[in-house]
């Protein structure tokens, strides 16, 4: 039997307990149903969800056809409290209602800039009340810039991403929340005063008197006043019940995102796809760039280490050099902090011309620079070996950084994988990749890139770790993620890319393998094992 969605399984178990102490123990059920639909339940639960827990519920007592699947798209109430007047604070409860989604939702919300408000505020912040069911606060003033803002309309734009769907069910949702705010005068008391002549007919029935804070009726000796069936109930009959409060919960619609959504990963299965956590893509000029998908890789002169910092090509002066450098020189590794240089030779690193002590860690506010390790440099003059090392990243719990770990948990679903560890801690450190370059021996013909959330292919030497110098373009031609033990190539518009003779259409993830033939933008690729220059020997 199929797994009953959460938030269809609580209504259920209410509909179980309604009609046990209404309906007995055997009830029929058009019986069952017409309860049902009186209910105050059905006024309260959304009507696709209710009915498959009503379905459901028949099926198990009398025999039926299974229930046909109902999309239920997410549900955004918004408790106002008091709602908004001029000068006030207002801090509205959200909540968000999504039965037949899982995973933490990413919610975007654009308060219109002319009300003052903090943008990073945590109460921002969903967190979950049950399952399926998350609440955030967006608390804002009706002023701007300290001062009472103008009467008028402004906007609240709410997006909700949810980052795991079953099925086809849309992951993009957004509604435009208006608030119409009155002038002050509009927004003051209200009386209602009503003076009837000696034979005056004053008909209220119906009317709700709430909305007034004072109401004032007279009439002559002939007059005729209704109050039958106030909104507001009347206080001459005993039994009505006390007026309600002034509404203020109130839904919004939300609508699937049609153009996020069609911007969602297509994924191409029918490709060869290798296990692997290393690989080396070659470019048309014989230069190397390899690819590292782990949390640490060590360098020294030794071939067990990940990267092998030799002096090269072999020579007798080079193999001499190379003797300076220690078999396990240095260790880079990747901890939720940053990136952790680590000491591991008797001759000693150093960082931009400052030793390094043991270890240093470099952080997200390192992102960007371009940060010189000398291997051995005690030795002085030109026979040390230098690197140039760069990270790649943002700022850790930025709003944009959110959304782009949204969009990864998207792919990693699409792909029906997990976020791997690596990339949970890239996620809280901030960086996602490093490049190391050789700077005087093998300059240009070599570089390496440690993959820890992306790495970002295009013409940018600065934004992407994978530098296609023959590409113009302000944007990245597509990027690399690690899922599944595996690397994909996740191809993005305006750029053609070929994987062995087959056009990748913008869009779309395909699996690496060993000996593929990738061109992109009309130059040659190819991906080789892991494979250093003057090293296969």
């Amino acid at each position: 039997m199929a797994e009953i969605p959460p938030l269809e399984r609580i209504v259920r178990e209410q509909l179980e307990q309604f009609i046990a102490a209404t309906l007995g123990d055997s009830p029929s059920a058009e019986a069952i149903r017409g309860a049902v639909t009186e209910h105050r339940l059905s006024q309260s639960v959304d009507a696709a969800v209710l009915e498959c827990a009503l379905s459901s519920l028949l099926i198990d007592r009398f025999g039926a056809d299974p229930p046909k699947q109902v999309q239920v798209h997410p549900r955004l109430l918004v408790d106002w409290g008091e709602l908004p007047q001029l000068g006030h604070q207002a801090r509205p409860a959200f909540s968000l209602i999504c039965p037949e989604h899982c995973g933490e939702p990413q919610i975007s919300i654009r308060i219109d800039r002319e009300l003052d408000h903090d943008s990073d505020d945590p109460l921002l912040t969903p967190h979950r009340d049950q399952e399926g069911i998350w609440s955030f606060s967006v608390p804002f003033r009706l002023t701007s810039s300290g001062h009472d803002c103008l009467p008028g309309q402004y906007i609240i734009d709410v997006e909700a991403t949810i980052r795991a769907a079953a099925g086809d069910y849309p992951r993009f949702f957004r509604t435009r929340i208006r608030l119409h705010i009155p002038s002050a005068s509009a927004s003051g008391p209200r009386v209602l005063e009503i003076e009837g002549d000696g034979q005056s007919v004053v008909n209220l029935h119906g009317h709700d008197l709430r909305s007034f804070s004072r109401v004032v009726l007279r009439g002559g000796d002939q007059s005729l006043i209704n109050l039958q069936n106030l909104s507001g109930g009347s206080s001459a009959d005993n039994n009505s019940p006390l007026p309600a409060a002034p509404r203020s919960v109130f839904e919004y619609e939300l609508k699937p995102d049609l153009d996020r959504q069609q911007r969602l990963p297509r994924v191409r299965r029918d490709g060869r796809r290798d296990r692997l956590d290393s690989l080396t893509l070659e470019f048309p000029d014989r230069k190397r760039v390899h690819l590292f998908a782990r949390r640490r890789v060590t360098l020294g002169r030794n071939r067990d280490n990940d990267i092998v910092t030799r002096f090269l090509p072999r020579s007798p002066e080079h193999d001499q050099l190379s003797r300076n450098i220690s078999r396990t020189h240095m260790a880079v590794e990747l901890c939720s902090e940053g990136v952790l240089l680590q000491d591991r030779s008797s001759k000693g690193i150093e960082l931009d011309c400052a030793a390094i002590e043991g270890e240093r860690l470099l952080g997200s506010l390192d992102v960007g620079f371009d940060l010189q390790v000398d291997l051995a440099p005690i030795l002085g003059g030109d026979d040390f070996l230098s690197l140039g090392l760069q990270l790649f990243g943002g700022k850790a719990n930025s709003r944009e950084r959110n959304e782009q770990l949204a969009w990864d948990e998207i792919c990693f679903s699409l792909l029906r994988e997990r976020p791997t560890q690596l990339w949970q801690t890239a996620a809280r450190s901030g960086i996602d990749a490093c490049r190391i370059r050789r700077l005087r021996n093998l300059a240009d013909m070599e570089e390496y890139v440690l993959l820890f959330r992306e790495v970002l292919l295009g013409s940018s030497n600065h934004r992407d770790a994978i530098v296609l110098d023959w590409i113009n373009s302000d944007a990245p031609a597509a990027r690399i993620i690690h899922a599944g033990r595996s690397f994909w190539l996740h191809v993005y518009s305006g750029i053609d890319v070929t994987v062995d003779g087959a056009l990748v259409d913008a869009g779309e993830m395909i699996p690496l393998a060993h000996d593929q033939q990738l061109t992109v933008h009309g130059r040659p690729l190819r991906v080789l094992p892991l494979s250093q220059v003057f090293l296969e020997s």
